[in-house]
């Protein structure tokens, strides 16, 4: 309820039949619930045996798992991430799909047993309507699936996944990380998908074979969609 008398707060400042635009900025309100479970001191100093209970630490727009920044050995090689850097914006239409942040992947090194395979991360922002006072936005919710090589949204399966290479070195660095576009619009804020990828490519759920670790976290999205598409075409019944 607080979310959509949010939203209805927000376009009661929209006059109506008004060439309404809007200036504002979107940013990160942090990555949360990463599974399986895991902790800052979940790693054993010794690379080569199982970390016991799993690695990961989020700060702020910031997620990494797997080998801990302040782990001695390989330093070239930190720990596997996620980071979300979000950015201002203005001129932008109600429902006009805009570029609201950059979402960074280092698909990097992880300690056996290490990995996690899905996490939360919560966007927000504020806007202004024809140059009257900031509101805040409503948060936006995009549930984030990750595997071997790529991640997707598991809640917008319809915009594919970004994929990054074990073995890419990129202008970006010398060890596996992409940078993609994050695409929204508002009404409320909505997410509209990926938009330019650096050091990575989007592709689709559907017409792409993943690495098996990453196919093995693709079924139950892939048996929605086709589920979803058969429904779609099943004829009305009498």
């Amino acid at each position: 309820m607080i979310k959509k008398l949010a939203v209805l707060s927000f376009l009661a400042a929209v006059p109506a039949a008004s060439a309404a635009t809007i200036d504002g900025g979107i940013g990160p309100q942090g990555f949360s619930a990463p599974s399986p479970a895991c902790s800052p001191i979940g790693f054993n100093p010794n690379r080569y045996q199982a970390a016991g209970p799993v690695y990961c630490e989020t700060s702020g727009g910031a997620l990494t798992w797997g080998k801990p920044v302040r782990f001695p050995i390989d330093s070239a090689y930190p720990a596997s991430s996620l980071m979300f850097s979000g950015q201002s914006f203005s001129g932008v239409d109600f429902d006009e799909v805009f570029v609201g942040g950059t979402l960074s992947f280092g698909n990097s090194e992880t300690l056996p047993g290490s990995d996690i395979s899905t996490a939360v991360l919560t966007v927000g922002g504020v806007a202004s309507v024809n140059g009257g006072d900031f509101d805040p936005l409503p948060p936006l919710t995009l549930d984030i699936s990750i595997a071997s090589n790529a991640i997707w949204f598991t809640n917008y399966p319809g915009f594919g996944m970004f994929v990054v290479p074990e073995n890419a070195t990129t202008s970006i660095s010398t060890f596996p990380i992409g940078n993609v576009e994050l695409l929204f619009s508002i009404n409320s804020l909505h997410f509209e998908g990926f938009g330019t990828a650096n050091g990575g490519t989007v592709q689709s759920l559907v017409n792409n074979v993943p690495e098996p670790g990453t196919l093995t976290a693709l079924l139950p999205i892939l048996g929605m969609l086709g589920v979803a598409r058969w429904r779609r075409g099943r004829p009305l019944s009498a």
